[in-house]
């Protein structure tokens, strides 16, 4: 057994400033939560932090780990999107997998115990299998034209079937509304409520995204181009994007749209279903675009890094700092933005996210100071 006390946590949900001690057994468990007066202060370990659970990375892209550095900041969405595509597959596989090895290292070493990981291929598999970390995989459907859903559909999941025969969680998930089809949008919605799972897409991480839906001609027309993809047999559904998401479906399984760079408070309250979360991965938006969201909803948003392709590091703490010194949230709020609501959003909330007895929550110490917080050690992972 490990104990562990602090005059201040935070439980996933509260702050608190009464001293308890969080009791873990060998294998990680927390197995109590108890008064100070109860245990003998020689078999405890004093942290002079804040102890909070776990953190959980919500959006990441450990396919990409390899592409640190490689593409040039401030290229615009498309432009980064097309070197993703050029050079994702220059570096050997044994390059790739040692890149993933090292980033699911240094995310371990910065306090997070659970991600929400985008795939395209197998090639992640091993790693996740091996790592300390507890991986929910999105498995990425990209598909324009409706005549593909159904063929990208069944591609998508055999490789769901390829992480679940592996021993690990995975849904299918929507690349974004230019590159996704509203048909093939319905068909992994529909899947996830079949079988009770999440679902996420990348939106608004570009103001020409309701263009596209509407027909007018952009950057997303020249990445196609580029790309050597023929568009010529896409019809614009000429809806909004709200439409566009939950037209015919509603979903009952919670739904990640991840970057919200161009979002307002009109968008966050005409989404007011509570199975819809907001992630926000502030440095990759300032490393694609050089821009930050211009605001946050009231409740369920989510901090997360997105790629190391877009990012210099996979450090939640970085990510969060950003978001306090523009926004300046409630202190609650920017914590459950990296343990107990993406805990909800990857349907994690009973294992990771609060200090709950029963959980294998892990046990950070943070400080906080008027600039930011600063991570100061992984208790428990």
């Amino acid at each position: 057994m490990q104990r562990f006390i602090s005059g201040t946590f935070f439980d996933g949900t509260r702050l608190h400033s009464n001293r308890k001690v969080f009791v873990f057994n060998a294998h990680g468990i927390l197995t109590d939560v108890l008064s100070e007066s109860e245990l003998d202060p020689l078999k405890i370990e004093m942290a002079s932090g804040l102890l909070t659970p776990g953190f959980i990375n919500a959006h990441l892209h450990l396919e990409l780990s390899h592409l640190k550095g490689c593409i040039p900041q401030h290229t615009g969405l498309s432009e980064f999107a097309l070197q993703v595509v050029k050079q994702r597959t220059l570096l050997n596989p044994e390059q790739r997998l040692e890149a993933m090895r090292q980033a699911d290292l240094q995310m371990m070493e910065h306090g997070i115990v659970a991600a929400g990981d985008i795939s395209n291929t197998q090639e992640s598999i091993s790693v996740k299998q091996s790592s300390k970390l507890t991986y929910h995989t999105f498995i990425e459907c990209i598909g324009l034209l409706p005549q593909q859903a159904d063929k990208v559909f069944k591609t998508a999941c055999d490789l769901e079937w390829a992480f679940k025969t592996a021993g690990l969680q995975s849904s299918l998930a929507a690349h974004a509304p230019y590159s996704c089809s509203q048909k093939l949008l319905n068909l992994i919605i529909q899947h996830n409520a079949l079988h009770l799972k999440p679902l996420s897409i990348h939106v608004l991480e570009s103001d020409e995204e309701q263009n596209f839906l509407n027909g007018i001609p952009g950057t997303f027309n020249r990445l196609y181009q580029e790309l050597g993809i023929s568009i010529q047999e896409y019809t614009p559904p000429k809806i909004s994007l709200n439409e566009w998401l939950f037209n015919p479906n509603k979903t009952s399984v919670p739904m990640i749209l991840v970057h919200n760079v161009f979002a307002n408070n009109a968008w966050y309250k005409g989404l007011s279903d509570a199975r819809v979360f907001w992630a926000f991965c502030p440095n990759a938006n300032r490393y694609i675009q050089n821009r930050m969201p211009e605001v946050l909803p009231e409740s369920r948003w989510i901090t997360a890094t997105d790629s190391l392709a877009s990012n210099s590091s996979l450090n939640l703490l970085s990510e969060v700092n950003l978001l306090y010194a523009q926004f300046n949230p409630p202190l609650e709020a920017l914590l459950s933005s990296i343990t107990s609501t993406p805990a909800q959003a990857l349907q994690m909330e009973t294992r990771f996210g609060y200090l709950k007895p029963g959980t294998a929550c892990g046990l950070n110490e943070i400080e906080i100071t008027p600039s930011g917080l600063i991570f100061i050690k992984k208790w428990i992972h």
